[in-house]
Protein backbone atom coordinates (compact mmCIF):
# COMPACT_ATOMS: atom_id res chain seq x y z
CA UNK A 1 0.00 0.00 0.00
CA UNK A 2 1.20 3.51 -0.75
CA UNK A 3 2.27 5.15 2.53
CA UNK A 4 1.31 8.61 1.26
CA UNK A 5 -2.21 7.50 0.33
CA UNK A 6 -2.76 5.55 3.57
CA UNK A 7 -3.20 8.63 5.79
CA UNK A 8 -6.61 10.40 5.40
CA UNK A 9 -5.16 13.92 5.31
CA UNK A 10 -2.54 12.89 2.80
CA UNK A 11 -5.20 11.20 0.67
CA UNK A 12 -7.15 14.48 0.51
CA UNK A 13 -3.98 16.39 -0.30
CA UNK A 14 -3.08 13.86 -2.99
CA UNK A 15 -6.58 14.09 -4.46
CA UNK A 16 -6.33 17.89 -4.50
CA UNK A 17 -2.94 17.76 -6.23
CA UNK A 18 -4.33 15.33 -8.84
CA UNK A 19 -7.29 17.64 -9.44
CA UNK A 20 -5.02 20.66 -9.93
CA UNK A 21 -2.77 18.70 -12.30
CA UNK A 22 -5.78 17.66 -14.40
CA UNK A 23 -6.88 21.30 -14.60
CA UNK A 24 -3.37 22.45 -15.48
CA UNK A 25 -3.30 24.69 -12.41
CA UNK A 26 -0.72 22.84 -10.29
CA UNK A 27 2.32 24.99 -9.57
CA UNK A 28 5.53 23.90 -7.88
CA UNK A 29 7.49 26.23 -5.63
CA UNK A 30 11.12 25.11 -6.04
CA UNK A 31 12.08 26.66 -2.70
CA UNK A 32 9.44 24.67 -0.84
CA UNK A 33 10.55 21.50 -2.63
CA UNK A 34 14.18 22.15 -1.66
CA UNK A 35 13.20 22.82 1.96
CA UNK A 36 11.19 19.59 2.07
CA UNK A 37 14.12 17.63 0.63
CA UNK A 38 16.47 19.07 3.26
CA UNK A 39 14.00 18.31 6.08
CA UNK A 40 13.61 14.73 4.79
CA UNK A 41 17.38 14.22 4.55
CA UNK A 42 17.90 15.52 8.07
CA UNK A 43 15.01 13.48 9.50
CA UNK A 44 16.18 10.29 7.80
CA UNK A 45 19.74 10.88 8.99
CA UNK A 46 21.18 11.15 5.49
CA UNK A 47 22.72 14.55 6.03
CA UNK A 48 23.92 16.75 3.23
CA UNK A 49 27.65 16.16 3.54
CA UNK A 50 29.36 13.50 1.48
CA UNK A 51 30.37 10.41 3.39
CA UNK A 52 34.03 9.90 4.21
CA UNK A 53 35.88 7.64 1.84
CA UNK A 54 36.63 4.33 3.54
CA UNK A 55 38.31 2.42 0.76
CA UNK A 56 40.90 3.07 -1.89
CA UNK A 57 39.48 4.32 -5.17
CA UNK A 58 42.01 2.24 -7.06
CA UNK A 59 41.92 -1.27 -5.59
CA UNK A 60 44.89 -3.53 -6.17
CA UNK A 61 44.34 -5.75 -9.18
CA UNK A 62 46.57 -7.63 -11.55
CA UNK A 63 46.65 -6.43 -15.13
CA UNK A 64 44.52 -8.60 -17.33
CA UNK A 65 45.65 -9.86 -20.71
CA UNK A 66 44.92 -7.48 -23.54
CA UNK A 67 42.13 -8.38 -25.93
CA UNK A 68 43.84 -6.52 -28.78
CA UNK A 69 45.18 -8.73 -31.56
CA UNK A 70 47.34 -6.09 -33.21
CA UNK A 71 50.80 -5.25 -31.89
CA UNK A 72 51.24 -2.29 -29.60
CA UNK A 73 53.27 -0.27 -32.11
CA UNK A 74 52.52 1.71 -35.26
CA UNK A 75 51.69 -0.53 -38.19
CA UNK A 76 53.74 -0.50 -41.35
CA UNK A 77 52.56 -0.35 -44.94
CA UNK A 78 54.24 -2.03 -47.85
CA UNK A 79 55.44 0.72 -50.24
CA UNK A 80 53.44 1.15 -53.43
CA UNK A 81 55.21 -0.14 -56.52
CA UNK A 82 54.64 1.98 -59.61
CA UNK A 83 54.63 0.36 -62.97
CA UNK A 84 56.11 2.18 -65.90
CA UNK A 85 53.40 0.97 -68.33
CA UNK A 86 52.36 4.48 -69.25
CA UNK A 87 54.94 7.08 -69.95
CA UNK A 88 54.26 10.61 -68.92
CA UNK A 89 52.18 12.39 -71.55
CA UNK A 90 50.82 9.25 -73.22
CA UNK A 91 47.07 8.78 -73.43
CA UNK A 92 45.49 5.50 -72.53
Amino acid sequence: MNVVASHPTRRRTLAEIKRLVELGEYRVDPYEVADAMIRWAEREGHGLRPRAQNECSYPVSSPSASLKTSPGRPSTTVPIQLSSALAVGQAA
